[in-house]
C-alpha cells in the first residue's frame, strides 16, 4: 500500500473516534517548484549543479485523542533535473506524537515528539533546541513539513515563573545527526516582559547559557531578542579555512574548541492596524565566517575550480562540495539583516521579505497566498539570491525558487 493511502487509511479510522477534546484535520497538498541554477561573477558553482523540477503529493493528518496529539505526513516526489535521472521519493513520517499531564496544582509531563519553543526570533533561533528550523521561504510551513523532537519535559508553572527541565534529541537539520541534550529554562513574565533565562548541554560537549526577553513597549510595538553562548562550535567546516590545509576535509573541527561562540538576534514587531504589520530583526552567529576566513574561501573556489577544469576526478569534485558546503542554509557569514512586511486584503495574503548578508548579498522572498474557499488555499513564492561580485550570494549556486501549492483542509 502507498504511503498516501495508509495515511488515508489511519485518517478513517480516527474518524470514526468522537469527543468533546478529540479532534481531526486532514490536508491534502499539491506543490511544484523550480529551482534555476545560476553561474554568477568570479565562479561557476552553478555549471556543477542542475536546474530542476520537484512535484509533490502530501497528505497531512493531525488531530487529538484521549489526550495524545499526533501529526504525520504521507508524500510522493518527482525530482526532474535538466541533467540526470529522474527520481522518486515515497515516504511516511510520524511529525508529531506527544502527550501532556497536569500533576498537581503547578506540575505539566509532557512526553513524545513534540516541539518546546523557548526562542522568540524569526529568522534566527539562538535557543531553538527542541523546536523545528525555521525556513525562510515558507515560514508558515505551509507545504506541512514541521517535524517535532522526541523529548520529556517537566514544567513547573506559576502566576509569574515557570521552570522547565527537558531530556531530548536535538532538532534534526536535513538529514544530519542528531544529539541528546539536556535542558533548563527559568523564566518569569508580567503584562509588558517576559524574560527566560536557558542551560543546554549536548552529549558530549559543554554546558552553555543564555537567555530571552520579549518586551511590549507600545500596544503597536514589541521588542524581542535572545541569545546563546559556548565554549565550541558543531557546525562543519573546511579545514582548509581554519588552518591552511592543503586538501578539504569537512567535519566538526570546533567542537572542543576554548574558544566562545555566540548567537543571538534582536528584532522588533510593529503593528498597523489589524491586518498589517512589520517584522525586523539583526543577527549575528560567530560560527559564520569572518572576514579573513571569506578572503580565503575566495580563494579556495577559484583555486578548486582551476584544478577541476584541468582534471575532473573525483577529488577535485571533493574540493567543490567542499566549497558549496560553505554556503550553510542559516548563512555563510556572521551578520544579517531581516525584514518582512505582512499584510492582507480580503482573500489575499501577503508576507514578503528581504535578507542582507555582509558584502551586498540579498535574498528576496515575495511570499503569500490566496483563500479560493473555505478549505482550499493557493500558495506562492519566489525567491530570489543577489549579491556584489565576490559576496555570498554571488557565489550561491542558485538564481532563484519558485513554488506553487495548493492546500485542503477539511
Amino acid at each position: 500500500m502507498k504511503p498516501g493511502s495508509r495515511l488515508l487509511a489511519l485518517a478513517a479510522l480516527v474518524l470514526q473516534v468522537h469527543g468533546a477534546d478529540n479532534y481531526l484535520d486532514t490536508s491534502l497538498i499539491g506543490s511544484s517548484e523550480r529551482t534555476a541554477a545560476a553561474v554568477r561573477g568570479n565562479n561557476a558553482l552553478g555549471s556543477h549543479m542542475a536546474s530542476s523540477w520537484e512535484h509533490e503529493a502530501a497528505a497531512v493528518i493531525n488531530g487529538r485523542f484521549e489526550g495524545i496529539s499526533f501529526k504525520a505526513r504521507a508524500e510522493q516526489r518527482r525530482i526532474d533535473p535538466e541533467r540526470g535521472q529522474r527520481r522518486h521519493h515515497d515516504d511516511l513520517r510520524l511529525l508529531e506524537l506527544a502527550t501532556a499531564r497536569n500533576v498537581g496544582e503547578h506540575g505539566v509531563i509532557t512526553l513524545g515528539k513534540t516541539f518546546l519553543n523557548w526562542d522568540v526570533g524569526l529568522s534566527a533561533q539562538p535557543l531553538g533546541f527542541f523546536q523545528w528550523e525555521n525556513q525562510l521561504t515558507d515560514l508558515g510551513d505551509s507545504l506541512g513539513q514541521a517535524e517535532g523532537i522526541p523529548l520529556v519535559a517537566a514544567a513547573w508553572l506559576d502566576e509569574r515563573f515557570d521552570l522547565t527541565v527537558a531530556y531530548g534529541s536535538g532538532r534534526r537539520s536535513r538529514g544530519k545527526r542528531v544529539l541528546e541534550q539536556a535542558a533548563l529554562n527559568l523564566g518569569w513574565h508580567n503584562e509588558q516582559l517576559a524574560l527566560a533565562l536557558v542551560a543546554q548541554k549536548p552529549a558530549g560537549g559543554r554546558v552553555g547559557v543564555g537567555g530571552t526577553f520579549s518586551w511590549t513597549a507600545r500596544p503597536e510595538l514589541v521588542v524581542h531578542g535572545s541569545l546563546f553562548r559556548r565554549r565550541g562550535n558543531s557546525r562543519e567546516m573546511d579545514r582548509r579555512l581554519l588552518d591552511g590545509s592543503g586538501f578539504a576535509q569537512l567535519g566538526r573541527w570546533r567542537e572542543h574548541d576554548q574558544r566562545h561562540y555566540l548567537k543571538s538576534v534582536l528584532g522588533a514587531t510593529w503593528a498597523f492596524g489589524a491586518d498589517s504589520s512589520l517584522i525586523a530583526e539583526w543577527s549575528y552567529d560567530a560560527a559564520g565566517l569572518d572576514r579573513q576566513q571569506w578572503q580565503r574561501y575566495r580563494q579556495l573556489v577559484e583555486q578548486d575550480l582551476a584544478a577541476y577544469r584541468q582534471q575532473a576526478d573525483n577529488y577535485a569534485a571533493y574540493q567543490l562540495y567542499a566549497d558549496s558546503a560553505a554556503l550553510h542554509e542559516s548563512g555563510a557569514r556572521r551578520h544579517y539583516l531581516f525584514l518582512q512586511w505582512r499584510g492582507s486584503e480580503g482573500n489575499w495574503s501577503f508576507a514578503p521579505l528581504l535578507r542582507f548578508g555582509e558584502g551586498g548579498s540579498v535574498m528576496s522572498h515575495l511570499g503569500g497566498s490566496y483563500r479560493l474557499s473555505r478549505s482550499a488555499t493557493a500558495n506562492f513564492g519566489l525567491t530570489h539570491f543577489s549579491g556584489r561580485r565576490g559576496s555570498e550570494y554571488d557565489y550561491l549556486p542558485i538564481r532563484y525558487i519558485a513554488r506553487l501549492s495548493l492546500n485542503w483542509t477539511f
